[in-house]
């Protein structure tokens, strides 16, 4: 009974490999058809669509109606121009002046410590937190936000 079944492993195992590494025979004919002739052409496919319409825009009116992205399925309310809200306070300036420098050849520079304590070195039309410098001279720059200007004016220690 072992060798029967040792001789019919032996079999089985020969067949499967002659069938893996058998040739495939390609002019075989198995009644199946070949992938390039059910392929579509694209010219058959060209001539068979219509070109796209988009609906018009009225088709879409629901979508407006009841947008997709909102909890509430409703449209943001749109206030009156009386309950809308002012501008933000401005942000008071916060900063100081440790240092300018004038050449003749360069634009002036100016060296500003900011109210995170940072020190960076500034020309005309940079910014210093949300302030844009304007103007500087000697001794003092000219900072400007929403219309409102500020001075900072070095401070000279004697010792």
């Amino acid at each position: 009974m072992d060798r029967l079944v040792a001789a019919l492993a032996l079999v089985l195992a020969c067949a499967a490999i002659w069938l893996w590494t058998a040739p495939v025979n390609a002019s075989r004919d198995h009644g199946s058809t070949e992938p390039e002739s059910l392929a579509p052409t694209l010219e058959s496919d060209a001539t068979a669509l219509a070109p796209f319409q988009a609906p018009p825009p009225t088709d879409f009116s629901e979508m407006t109606q009841r947008p997709l992205f909102s909890d509430t399925r409703r449209p943001p309310a749109v206030m009156a121009p009386s309950e809308q809200r002012e501008s933000p306070p401005v942000q008071p300036l916060d900063a100081s002046l440790r240092g300018v420098v004038l050449t003749g050849d360069a634009d002036p520079v100016a060296i500003v410590t900011n109210r995170m304590g940072e020190t960076h070195s500034v020309t005309i039309g940079d910014r210093v937190d949300a302030w844009q410098v304007v103007e500087i001279r000697t001794g003092l720059i000219v900072l400007e936000i929403d219309g409102r200007r500020e001075t900072l004016e070095l401070h000279r220690s004697i010792r």
